[in-house]
């Protein structure tokens, strides 16, 4: 895991990376920014790629995510279907 701790690998790590880039592409593609709206949906998408394993590997190999953070996976699946419908 890189040297992190298991237990700070949660979909929350989603939002700063993953959702704000897909956010990024439809601002630039509202603008008229065409090759932003590229350069950010590749990075959104790697991101996801990145740390789809990490989080994959905590919820099948480690202990289950407390109660209080058990909702955040739906921001699991939330970048993924933004990415469809941005395709």
């Amino acid at each position: 895991m890189g040297g992190r701790k298991p237990e700070i690998i949660t979909p929350i790590l989603y939002l700063s990376t993953v959702a704000g880039s897909f956010v990024s592409v439809i601002v630039a593609s509202t603008l008229g920014y065409r090759e932003w709206g590229q350069l950010f949906f590749g990075r959104g998408l790697f991101s996801r790629l990145a740390l789809e394993s990490m989080i994959m590997q905590r919820l099948y190999l480690l202990e289950a995510l407390p109660k209080p953070l058990r909702p955040t996976l739906g921001i699991q699946l939330a970048p993924l279907l933004l990415a469809v419908l941005l395709i």
